[in-house]
């Protein structure tokens, strides 16, 4: 795969992941609720953004959109 992506792009994959990470580590029986609830604004705001470029990188970013899209869709089961 050749590096099509821009170093903005990288930024906010790498974001995402971070703060999955950080998400995963909370104790779901002792959660911060505002560190929580600023990691999921994040997600969202990667996953919008994502959306966007979606239109120039089809192929690529709609593999993030999905994986976001079912992480966000776990952490509203799970709450």
């Amino acid at each position: 795969m050749a590096n099509v992506f821009h170093n903005k792009d990288k930024t906010y994959f790498l974001n995402v992941f971070a703060c999955t990470i950080l998400y995963n580590k909370m104790n779901i029986f002792n959660q911060n609720i505002l560190m929580k609830q600023k990691i999921i604004l994040n997600i969202q705001k990667i996953y919008l953004y994502l959306k966007i470029q979606n239109k120039r990188y089809q192929e690529i970013n709609s593999k993030y959109l999905v994986f976001i899209t079912l992480f966000l869709l776990f952490h509203y089961l799970i709450t």
